[in-house]
């Protein structure tokens, strides 16, 4: 693995610069990203690539996932990075890596790991540390769980308000039915009991809420305005203007 990475005095403009979590999660891209072109399991793995999930993010950054998903949206917003993710882990590419690590640094770093590789006969050898490239994943939990996003219905304090308006706006022109925000709201507390245990894997934010979405298009409300779903034997209701 390279012993260290350039920083140039142009990252004070950086855009993310102030942002503390966002410059702390980008910069330990840079520090773990492949300098070389490798392989891991099978998987080409580019120079200024690194291959990762999201509870390793945390554990390595000491962010939160929730954190983490936030970081990487904006990273991604702004031409940053890209992800490509699988149900076991993403890759993670550095749009700009050669603009933030020339060649001629990469270049020195190697040189330096051939010159440690000749000191000691149980160091393994470039090739394998360039495939490695500490990409490494540490259990099988960890396997399972690569920025695989499993959120639980304590991650959301509220719905949002754009939200909100889009479910109303569904049953009214979809189910001539007018409903209060308040019931929106409820059904959104119905739907968090069900689906955000923790369990079921999404891709983000955006996509909890689409499947909200999805989920209340399928529920059925009588000619009397009110909807057979519950919870805790409170039924739901929605009364005709």
């Amino acid at each position: 693995m390279a012993s260290f990475i350039t920083v140039d005095r142009k990252i004070l403009k950086w855009e993310w610069y102030q942002d503390v979590k966002v410059f702390h999660l980008f910069l330990y891209f840079l520090l773990r990203a492949n300098w070389e072109d490798g392989r891991w399991k099978g998987i080409e793995v580019k120079r200024g690539q690194l291959i990762t999930g999201r509870l390793k993010l945390s554990k390595d950054t000491g962010l939160s996932e929730m954190e983490i998903r936030t970081c990487l949206n904006k990273l991604k917003t702004t031409g940053e990075i890209t992800i490509k993710a699988t149900s076991k882990y993403s890759i993670i590419t550095i749009c700009k890596y050669d603009t933030y690590q020339s060649k001629y640094d990469n270049s020195n770093q190697q040189n330096n790991q051939q010159v440690n590789q000749r000191t000691t006969n149980n160091q393994p050898t470039i090739n394998q540390q360039i495939t490695t490239n500490n990409n490494s994943i540490n259990n099988k939990e960890e396997d399972k769980n690569y920025l695989l996003y499993k959120p639980k219905k304590s991650d959301f304090n509220g719905l949002p308000e754009i939200k909100i308006g889009s479910v109303v706006q569904l049953f009214k022109f979809t189910k001539q039915v007018d409903i209060t925000n308040e019931q929106v709201i409820g059904l959104w507390e119905i739907f968090k009991e069900q689906n955000l245990t923790g369990k079921k894997p999404y891709t983000d934010e955006d996509d909890v809420y689409g499947h909200f979405l999805n989920w209340v298009a399928t529920k059925k409300i009588d000619k009397h305005g009110k909807s057979t779903t519950s919870t805790v034997g409170k039924e739901i209701k929605f009364d005709r203007p």
